[in-house]
């Protein structure tokens, strides 16, 4: 009997066991689930502890990119800002832009959170102008210049709850995953992303209907 095993799950195997050498294996399984590099998901994970550069507790919100694209994460660039209109494919988690590029599926931030005792309180972040690379307040800009050097798939924008704009996508789908306090956690789908938002304590600033369509504030 011949055994066929899909190249996907070769190179998946493969991408794993070097994360294997350079980060726990709890981030590497986290990285499995969520689609997302696994050095990412630990310079995250330690951040929110303190650790990385990092200043005190933080808590990071992000949509996952498709799990598709895992092989490609830290190969390819991720997908860049401003494309609404054109989606990363469900079968390779890639998609070409302008003048062909190949691009993979990016971690979009939703949100980023510092600790202050028990509370949380929130850390604006729009996000740098085209061409720019001011994060849009001194704290935010102090936290991405300490994360994006060390990326695999560095963030793009700014953090989505934060995108006071009609094109704002909302969160009508996709998964989720919120590092804090030095763990991280999956958040399987919109609902669960809402429910995490009141668990802690930070239900109030959800800028999302029922529907996951945007409600927040428009400029």
């Amino acid at each position: 009997m011949t055994l066929r095993v899909p190249l996907r799950d070769i190179a998946e195997l493969s991408k794993a066991n070097l994360w294997r050498g350079a980060v726990p294996e709890i981030d590497v399984q986290f990285a499995l689930q969520t689609g997302m590099s696994a050095r990412d998901v630990n310079l995250l994970r330690t951040f929110s502890a303190g650790g990385a550069g990092g200043s005190g507790r933080h808590l990071l919100v992000v949509r996952c990119p498709k799990r598709a694209g895992l092989v490609f994460q830290g190969v390819l660039p991720p997908k860049p800002q401003g494309i609404y209109d054109k989606k990363t494919s469900n079968i390779s988690g890639t998609m070409n832009v302008s003048g062909g590029q190949l691009v993979v599926s990016d971690i979009d931030l939703m949100s980023i959170w510092r600790g202050n005792g028990e509370r949380w309180e929130k850390v604006f972040c729009p996000g740098p102008p085209p061409g720019g690379d001011y994060w849009g307040t001194a704290e935010a800009d102090q936290i991405m210049k300490a994360l994006l050097p060390k990326m695999d798939a560095p963030f793009d924008h700014g953090c989505n709850d934060d995108f006071h704009s009609q094109k704002n996508q909302g969160v009508e789908s996709g998964r989720y995953a919120a590092f804090f306090n030095g763990i991280h956690k999956s958040l399987g789908s919109p609902a669960e992303l809402r429910d995490f938002y009141n668990q802690q304590g930070i239900g109030a600033s959800f800028p999302y209907g029922r529907d996951g369509k945007y409600t927040g504030v428009v400029k």
